[in-house]
């Protein structure tokens, strides 16, 4: 190969290496103004998770730091891989009502009241019926090795009004 051809190469792939690099910073997104449409959708996401029994679904939705219900995200992540375990082999469903969402800019709240049970067989079960308090923050996500990032609404506190008993770990 000539000494022109392999120049011509080096600039052509040094282009694409470029141009590549470009695309995948273009990837960087912020997330959208909290409102009730995307807080619902990030609740949804969380429903969905619950009731296909993927605690790594729903510990997609929550922040490093944060306390849910007490807990940090390791005893939540613990404790709801017991809990389904223990369940039977029903459905299992989460069904929310009376979403309302404060935003305050980078950070907000959702409150609503959900009912957690199980239906299957001859019988539904009620296992709780709550009021949930959510505090939401934007979070940067690296994907891709880190070469890109988006930012995303997570769960960065939760609490609970209505009878929510959690286990000692």
């Amino acid at each position: 190969m000539r000494r022109s051809s392999k120049i011509a190469l080096a600039l052509a792939l040094g282009l694409l290496v470029a141009l590549g690099f470009l695309y995948v910073r273009s990837l960087d997104t912020d997330a959208p103004p909290l409102t009730p449409r995307v807080a619902s959708q990030l609740l949804e996401r969380g429903e969905r998770a619950f009731e296909r029994r993927s605690v790594e679904g729903i510990m997609e939705l929550v922040a490093p730091k944060a306390r849910l219900f007490g807990r940090n995200p390791d005893q939540l992540r613990l404790m709801l891989a017991r809990a389904f375990q223990e369940m039977g082999p029903n459905r299992i469903t989460a069904e929310r009502r009376d979403l309302i969402v404060e935003p305050t800019g980078d950070t907000g709240t959702a409150s609503f009241d959900v009912r957690i049970g199980e239906r299957g067989g001859r019988a539904d079960v009620l296992y709780y019926d709550l009021h949930v308090s959510l505090d939401l923050v934007k979070v940067r996500v690296p994907h891709w090795l880190g070469l890109y990032t988006t930012e995303e609404w997570k769960v960065s506190r939760a609490e609970s009004i209505g009878g929510l008993d959690l286990p000692d770990l």
